[in-house]
């Protein structure tokens, strides 16, 4: 261990995330690691393990066989891919997703070729190395 262990709440200042999230959504996963110590009333966690989970579980490309001309709508892509729907319309709002490619009707679809080059980028910038 290079850093020192963290609580939930320093997990979450360094990721610029709300503490509830880490600890209501992110700690609910199974993969996440495990605790190596306590503080007081609080766990500790190794920085390179949480760094390594983060990296495994929404940085990397998202390997999903998207057929080039389909249509999909922000839900089928969710179900796809394992990410939350919110995080996909908040990626949106802020251009780490294109534009929809039909907007002619609710939902708003994506080819899956826009959604297949979108998935390799970052979807969490600040944190991709």
């Amino acid at each position: 261990m290079s850093r020192a262990p963290e609580t939930i709440t320093e997990i979450a200042a360094r990721y610029g995330r709300a503490p509830a999230t880490i600890r209501t959504q992110w700690a609910q996963e199974p993969d996440w690691p495990a605790p190596v110590g306590r503080r007081v009333n609080a766990h500790l966690y190794d920085p390179a393990d949480v760094d390594d989970w983060l990296a495994r579980r929404i940085q990397g490309p998202i390997a999903v066989d998207w057929i080039p001309e389909g249509l999909y709508s922000l839900r089928d892509i969710a179900a796809a891919t394992g990410l939350p729907l919110s995080t996909l319309r908040s990626r949106v709002q802020v251009d780490l997703l294109p534009p929809a490619d039909d907007t002619s009707g609710r939902p708003h679809l994506w080819f899956g070729s826009t959604i297949a080059a979108a998935m390799t980028r970052c979807l969490y910038p600040r944190h991709c190395t």
